[in-house]
């Protein structure tokens, strides 16, 4: 028992004790409040703030924190590494790298240990299997070399399918018989195509995206634009156009942006460190002059719409590099654009495609979004990786009201696939969990309600590694079909099924079997 003297020595020394640890947990907090507030600052200056619980601590530490460091003119610790003295060699070249450096190295370092300290250990990994639907019956051609299809495309006028295989050199066209023909000779990998209006009769003119000579991503400014004239089975004509420095050129549109009832040509240039969103104009020599709305990488899809009817196209554009966003551009005349961010993504979502579509049948176009794109430093599965669809609320307001988790998906097309009356949607993913959950590779989904879906799958998983897909009534038998198109020889960090995509198909025919009622 302690004597009556004793107490108020031994509850100074307890309460010495707990303000000691007070003040160390204090400081503690002091400090990764500071280090929050240098990452927040640093972070999330040029793209939305990634937060530690995006990536696991590893891929922290060894890859996304090290290329970081880069672009603010610190060099990390793993200098050495190929991948880390490529990025500077990119960096240094094009004169994106920092001089002075943009941070002190002592702020850098609690930067580092922010993420370290927060960053899980592992993400959840998505065990549930997806049923497959009696839907769509899957037709597929015979086997030709590995194929490296990077677009297919349904031509209203001609009602064919065009699928662009870059292995065989060929745009070919898939009629109702199912057969392919060869169309256009290919010379680089076609990244879109679009339909140009033709009053000739047994006519019909196309222009062509040529994203350049590799899918993976370079500074060559190897992008190209053409025009060619068709009849149902012969390339009439073939006209490149003077387009100068296009790197990775995504998408390009004719549309009329100045109100002059000439279109203008709208290009997508995504490149690599260096891109823009531009127009071009023909002058009187016939020669084309280039408008820069954007001058940023990552442009990737633009859709024209005259969001505000005010008689002036505007555009919806997808960012998918560094700042990933979606943006509405409102026309304000004269060439001019004013960028109005729509939705704002950090830089691990991988943003790879969006469409607009009125899923709650409101009268107003929401936003159906993917992202999985899972090729750049942090090539890990992504439990936020999937569909979105984000509720146009008004005042150019959206708010999320579906998510199906999808590791690396990559293209989502919304239709009435089942005739109910609402959009369904029609996803594959470049970057799936072969491993685990392969048949995500394909997923449809068939709208229940405005917010609910049911999940299936086709057996196509060991067929191919699709990249892209389309939709359209191939049979002429009034329901729409699907394309997807098989890019088997595009590198991943996961290649198990790679030899049977290599022998498989250049594309898969979906055989819709719900007819008109």
């Amino acid at each position: 028992m302690q004597s009556a003297n004793q107490i108020p020595k031994i509850l100074s020394q307890a309460i010495l004790v707990w303000v000691s640890g007070w003040l160390v947990a204090c400081s503690q907090t002091k400090s990764v409040d500071e280090s929050e507030q240098l990452a927040q600052t640093h972070c999330g200056s040029c793209h939305a703030f990634p937060k530690p619980d995006l990536l696991d601590k590893a891929t922290w530490q060894k890859s996304v924190l090290p290329q970081m460091a880069l672009r603010m003119g610190i060099a990390p610790a793993n200098i050495n590494d190929p991948k880390i003295q490529q990025a500077y060699y990119h960096l240094t070249e094009t004169g994106l790298y920092p001089r002075p450096a943009l941070i002190s190295t002592e702020d850098w370092e609690k930067i580092v240990q922010f993420y370290d300290s927060l960053a899980p250990e592992s993400h959840p990994v998505i065990s549930d299997s997806l049923p497959i639907t009696n839907q769509f019956l899957p037709h597929q051609p015979e086997k030709k070399l590995p194929p490296a299809v990077t677009c297919v495309y349904f031509h209203q006028e001609t009602q064919q399918m065009l699928v662009a295989d870059h292995t065989q050199g060929q745009l070919l066209a898939i009629g109702s018989d199912w057969k392919a023909q060869p169309l256009v000779p290919q010379t680089k990998l076609i990244s879109h195509i679009q339909n140009l209006s033709n009053n000739q009769p047994d006519q019909s003119s196309l222009l062509i995206t040529y994203l350049g000579e590799n899918i993976r991503p370079e500074e060559r400014p190897s992008g190209e634009v053409a025009e060619v004239v068709l009849s149902p089975d012969t390339l009439l004509s073939y006209q490149k156009l003077d387009l100068l420095n296009l790197p990775r050129v995504t998408q390009a549109l004719y549309i009329d942006l100045v109100g002059d009832t000439t279109p203008e040509l709208l290009t997508c240039s995504f490149g690599y460190l260096n891109g823009r969103l531009s127009f071009w104009q023909q002058d009187e020599s016939d020669s084309y002059k280039e408008s820069v709305i954007r001058n940023e990488a990552g442009a990737q899809w633009a859709i024209p719409q005259d969001f505000n009817e005010d008689g002036k196209m505007d555009l919806f554009v997808l960012w998918g590099q560094g700042d990933e966003r979606i943006a509405l551009y409102e026309n304000q005349g004269d060439g001019a654009f004013e960028e109005k961010v729509l939705l704002r993504f950090p830089p691990s979502y991988g943003s790879s495609y969006f469409e607009l579509a009125d899923f709650d049948n409101d009268g107003r176009l929401d936003i159906l979004y993917t992202c999985g794109d899972n090729a750049d430093y942090s090539t890990v599965l992504k439990p936020y990786h999937g569909v979105y669809i984000f509720r146009n609320q008004g005042d150019l307001r959206f708010e999320q009201t579906y998510f199906f988790p999808m590791n690396g998906a990559y293209r989502a097309i919304a239709r009435d696939f089942d005739q109910d009356g609402d959009q369904d949607i029609a996803a594959v993913s470049f970057f799936a969990d072969y491993a685990q959950r392969p048949e995500e590779g394909f997923v449809y989904l068939e709208q229940l309600s405005e917010t609910q879906f049911e999940a299936s799958t086709a057996a196509v998983h060991e067929l191919g590694r699709w990249i892209t897909l389309d939709a359209g009534d191939i049979d002429q038998d009034g329901d729409l079909d699907i394309v997807l198109g098989n890019c088997s020889t595009a590198g991943g960090f996961d290649l198990s099924l790679d030899q049977q995509w290599k022998e498989g198909p250049p594309y898969v025919i979906l055989e819709n079997q719900r007819k008109p009622f």
